[in-house]
């Protein structure tokens, strides 16, 4: 009989949710959730992104989007602009702020990751990456 506790998906999202729900402890002091985090990190690896890119690459919905670059906006982390890509477009970008409060949080963000990987070898840490990497690509394909 299947063991849904075996199920892939039930493992990775009761690991995804209690590392979430650690990293938002953390970042409480900041004033920052994990997804505003993640997002300013997309978006300053990007240097500048439409909410559809920030969607895609948070692997969200894009009314989700919406609603976080909204709030980011109100919080000052962010700001909108006309996108140097697309004439007609608009992208956000981080403001001033945004760039100071990501990196306040690096230090948070490095001792959050040692701390979980303490107890886990290099070959292991890997291991899992190479792994967690391949089955997003497996169930992933092309959806554009």
């Amino acid at each position: 009989m299947f063991d849904a506790h075996d199920c892939i998906a039930m493992l990775t999202n009761r690991g995804a949710k209690a590392l979430d729900e650690e990293m938002n402890r953390r970042f409480s002091s900041e004033e920052i959730t994990r997804v505003q985090w993640t997002a300013l990190y997309f978006i300053s690896i990007a240097g500048e992104m439409t909410q559809k890119e920030l969607a895609r690459a948070l692997m969200i919905s894009e009314p989700s989007a919406s609603n976080l670059v909204s709030r980011m906006l109100s919080s000052d982390l962010l700001v909108r602009s006309a996108d140097t890509r697309k004439s007609h477009a608009k992208s956000i970008k981080l403001s001033a702020k945004g760039k100071a409060v990501l990196d306040e949080i690096y230090p948070v963000v490095e001792d959050f990751n040692k701390v979980a990987t303490s107890e886990i070898s290099e070959e292991d840490l890997n291991t899992f990456k190479r792994v967690m990497a391949k089955m997003i690509e497996s169930v992933s394909g092309d959806r554009d």
